[in-house]
């Protein structure tokens, strides 16, 4: 899994930083829709955080973050997903297809953040 990412990334050699960031936002979105069809739904929570933390406006990390956390009950988790990436694209038809699936949204003034301040975890807003 990883360890293949990291070669894979290692693997692009001479060239820009962001060449290398940009395959590994790709390895890690396209990692997480195998793991949708196999059904490992926190494994996938996992490469489309990773996905996101480099590149937060890649709304197909973002969908299948959200598509992954609904499975397991992780409703915060899933509007976290789609809401961070709305702000980047807010006309994103899939993203806003999936908000109204998730049903009204708690008002975003009345929670916190509950972050670990880890930047490798998604920070999830939880609601009273």
């Amino acid at each position: 899994g990883l360890k293949l990412l990291a070669s894979a990334a290692a693997a692009v050699g001479p060239g820009s930083e962001e060449d290398a960031m940009e395959l590994e936002v790709a390895l890690h979105a396209n990692c997480a829709q195998v793991l949708i069809r196999q059904r490992k739904w926190l494994e996938c929570i996992e490469h489309c955080n990773a996905a996101v933390k480099l590149e937060p406006s890649h709304a197909k990390a973002a969908w299948r973050g959200a598509t992954a956390a609904i499975e397991v009950d992780m409703h915060d988790v899933a509007v976290s997903f789609v809401e961070n990436a709305l702000e980047f694209q807010p006309d994103c038809a899939e993203l806003l297809d999936l908000r109204r699936r998730l049903g009204p949204l708690p008002d975003l003034a009345d929670g916190y953040d509950s972050g670990s301040g880890d930047e490798n975890t998604i920070n999830v807003r939880k609601f009273s």
